[in-house]
């Protein structure tokens, strides 16, 4: 089950040339009621529960910022 409330800080750590989220390697990015907003403000049209999917759907790879 999609957990909707996932909310954490992921850090971008490689990019592809051809990304159009305008993701910057080592920028930090929100995911907020598990929706990853990206370098334009704007929210993902899927909602995700762990970084795995997220790396799996976009042109840029992320880890989980640990507070």
């Amino acid at each position: 089950m999609l957990n909707n409330a996932w909310n954490t800080l992921l850090k971008c750590t490689w990019v592809a040339c051809f990304d159009t989220h305008n993701f910057q390697e080592g920028k930090v990015y929100e995911v907020k009621n598990g929706r990853l907003i990206d370098g334009h403000g704007r929210k993902s049209c899927n909602t995700y529960d762990n970084v795995y999917d997220i790396n799996d759907s976009f042109y840029a790879r992320f880890k989980e910022v640990k507070e």
